[in-house]
């Protein structure tokens, strides 16, 4: 009873109706904007600077300090606001980097959250240079666009695209991806892992609070139907990375991945032999083979997918891969499209 009641739950969590009355109501308790800076972070670094430049925004300061990341994670953190500088035209001082007070930590901790670069208001996260904007629209403020052309446009001729069929924001990025299949003619290596969850990773429920609401708020942004979730993780995730080997064989990749995504994120579907059964027969999979391929084990080229991304210095998804460039992240997309456009 309780998991059938769980699409609905998440549906009204991230409902627009939801997060407007709990805008109102935390904006009762403190209308004022909080950033928690830390002075460890390279992409902290990056967001003060920018929004002390935006007129009319003022905000709380907190100095965090948070537990130190892998060196792979933080050389990962100081490649990509390499980028972000060069395309808002910032200056990083990596010098300047340094492990600041916790002052702010008890505050941050309160509020539910985990990390720092961010900035709160009205019981809403706006994480980094990538969220700033659109807590400038909730103020009615203006932020300059980013020039993503500023920075080294690396050549391809094909995307490589690692995605989680669990990850809200591969999902988010399936659909960036398509349209970029459809306005350039783009080729595209779809490669599926498992989710972080099943490979190792611990992650704590501040944060996947944080992504489930922060996919669904750009999600409704773009029109995209989503909120009404059923987790795949465990069995349901096997299943489908055992029916995408299908799919590539039947050349239908892009179709069994809106089915799938569509099927978790925005209708809450099970899945399990039954409801895969009835989601790809319009792609004209019949039971016989569908209950062949779940009996079988996961593909072998899961592991092989990591393994190339953990030799980029890369571990999560959405990841891409465009010539001999790397990047993480749906927030990335803009970058590739100036590269994929630079091609022609």
């Amino acid at each position: 009873m309780k998991k059938a009641l769980m699409p609905y739950f998440a549906n009204f969590l991230v409902h627009p109706r939801t997060r407007k009355l709990s805008r109102f109501f935390h904006g009762l308790k403190d209308s004022r904007v909080h950033f928690f800076h830390d002075p460890l972070d390279p992409h902290s670094q990056l967001v003060l600077e920018l929004a002390k430049n935006v007129r009319g925004l003022f905000f709380h300061m907190h100095e965090v300090s948070l537990d130190d990341l892998p060196p792979y994670m933080m050389d990962y953190k100081l490649k990509d606001a390499r980028l972000l500088a060069k395309a808002y035209g910032l200056s990083l001082d990596e010098s300047k980097l340094h492990r600041g007070s916790e002052e702010g930590n008890t505050l941050l901790k309160k509020l539910g959250h985990y990390q720092g670069a961010m900035f709160y208001y009205q019981g809403e996260w706006y994480w980094g240079v990538d969220r700033l904007g659109i807590l400038c629209e909730r103020l009615n403020l203006s932020l300059p666009k980013p020039l993503w052309n500023k920075n080294e446009l690396y050549r391809g001729d094909e995307l490589h695209f690692y995605f989680s069929f669990r990850s809200p924001y591969s999902f988010l990025a399936f659909f960036e991806v398509e349209k970029l299949i459809n306005e350039f003619n783009l080729r595209v290596k779809f490669k599926p892992l498992f989710p972080m969850a099943m490979r190792g990773f611990k992650i704590p429920e501040s944060k996947k609070m944080y992504i489930f609401k922060d996919a669904a708020r750009i999600a409704h942004q773009r029109g995209l139907p989503f909120g009404k979730v059923c987790d795949p993780l465990g069995e349901g995730v096997v299943n489908v990375l055992k029916l995408f080997v299908l799919a590539e064989k039947k050349e239908c990749e892009r179709d069994f991945i809106r089915i799938i995504y569509e099927a978790i994120w925005a209708k809450g579907f099970e899945l399990n032999s039954n409801n895969l059964i009835k989601l790809l027969n319009p792609l004209g999979f019949n039971k016989t083979e569908i209950l062949e391929y779940l009996s079988g084990e996961a593909p072998e080229k899961l592991m092989i997918h990591k393994e190339e991304m953990k030799e980029a210095g890369l571990w999560g998804v959405p990841s891409f891969k465009w010539g001999e460039f790397w990047t993480w992240g749906q927030d990335r997309i803009p970058l590739l499209r100036e590269m994929i456009k630079a091609r022609t």
